[in-house]
């Protein structure tokens, strides 16, 4: 059984943390994070970087930052990269936020994601915010709507909501939604560039009890 550890990252960690990032988006079109990107986290919120290891070895990580985001808000279908300042998020960390909004989450080994994501939720309670918001994608999008014969737009909903109700699994989705606490609230429509989601995302939240 993998044993994962949880800890603050450190400067030192990117080339560990870029060659994760290269596996776990292998056969995808989303890009790993830059090294500038990496090194801007620390200058304006090192504590929402966290990392997973295991044996010794960065195997994926969580980056959140702080922001005003209303969830009920069913307008709001802004980008990733308008939400995060195209990962950087120099301007939209805002300390004086109403939610831990997450930016950036890979894992290159089984079972961490999902372990350094309920760390990264948890960390509302620490920080005195009433939530957690993040935007997750949905990799067995585009294979479900060949297997249909349809779009990957025209089946998405029933998609989402076989997932949701169990019937299928999907390696992200299916994940983070095991989290307790973590429920859907949203399909985002062209949110990043990820060919395998056909550019959908889930929007996700976890409240404070």
């Amino acid at each position: 059984m993998t044993t994962f550890k949880i800890r603050n990252a450190r400067t030192c960690d990117y080339e560990e943390f870029a060659a994760a990032e290269r596996i776990a988006w292998t056969g995808s079109e989303v890009p790993i994070i830059s090294r500038e990107q990496f090194l801007t986290w620390f200058e304006i919120f090192p504590e929402g970087l966290l990392v997973v290891e295991t044996d010794g070895k960065v195997c994926g990580h969580h980056f959140s930052q702080i922001r005003e985001f209303d969830i009920c808000d069913y307008k709001d279908n802004r980008s990733w990269d308008e939400l995060t300042e195209d990962g950087f998020c120099r301007t939209t960390h805002d300390p004086k936020g109403n939610v831990l909004y997450g930016v950036s989450v890979s894992a290159s080994i089984r079972g961490a994601g999902r372990f350094v994501f309920e760390a990264a939720v948890k960390q509302i309670h620490s920080l005195h915010l009433p939530r957690y918001v993040g935007a997750c994608r949905i990799p067995g999008l585009t294979t479900y709507a060949e297997n249909k014969g349809l779009s990957s737009d025209e089946v998405v909903s029933e998609y989402v909501s076989n997932v949701l109700l169990g019937k299928l699994k999907d390696k992200t989705l299916s994940a983070l939604i095991a989290v307790s606490g973590v429920r859907f609230v949203r399909l985002v429509p062209r949110y990043f560039t990820d060919a395998q989601s056909n550019n959908w995302a889930c929007l996700i939240c976890y409240e404070a009890a």
